[in-house]
């Protein structure tokens, strides 16, 4: 292990030997806990590897079909599990007024999003672009490419326990 704290250290203390005016913090075991050394870069190029990149039109159109298909598949088995619990609800409360018992008018179950539509509209985008190869930023490759969009984690949050109910089919 000790071995493996020298190697890591090693860029680290070149870096900052060769460019003594840019700032970084860091936890190691070999170093003490937040420890700033000062280190610079060259050029802003340095800094800022893969800010773009530009990718054949056909095999966007593949990995954007793919993650709006899955999606959906996806969206369709959590509303289906939503409508159940509803249902299982309603019924539940209707057989307890039924039979005298105290209902609660209300319940609270987030209906599951349908994001297919931001799909389909960036997919028709890319149709629509003339060139064969398209440029695009982290931000975008992370959404179209990586299926990693700003709502995803609360998207699957949400819609977890309604797939389960209805044991993922």
């Amino acid at each position: 292990m000790e071995n493996n704290n020298t190697q890591l250290a090693q860029p680290v203390s070149n870096l900052i030997a060769n460019n003594p005016e840019m700032w970084i913090e860091f936890d190691h075991p070999q170093f003490p806990p937040k420890q700033t050394h000062s280190v610079t870069y060259n050029t802003i190029e340095e800094r800022r590897t893969l800010e773009k990149v530009t990718v054949k039109k056909e095999e966007l159109l593949e990995a954007l079909k793919a993650n709006r298909d899955s999606h959906r598949s996806e969206f369709l088995k959590a509303q289906a599990g939503w409508k159940a619990i509803i249902l299982e609800e309603l019924e539940r409360r209707l057989a307890d007024a039924r039979n005298g018992l105290k209902v609660m008018a209300s319940f609270h179950y987030p209906e599951p999003e349908d994001h297919t539509k931001d799909y389909n509209r960036v997919i028709r985008m890319v149709e629509m672009e003339v060139e064969n190869k398209i440029t695009m930023g982290e931000r975008e490759f992370s959404q179209f490419v990586m299926d990693d969009w700003d709502w995803k984690a609360h998207w699957t949050a949400s819609n977890m326990a309604y797939v389960s109910h209805t044991g993922g089919n």
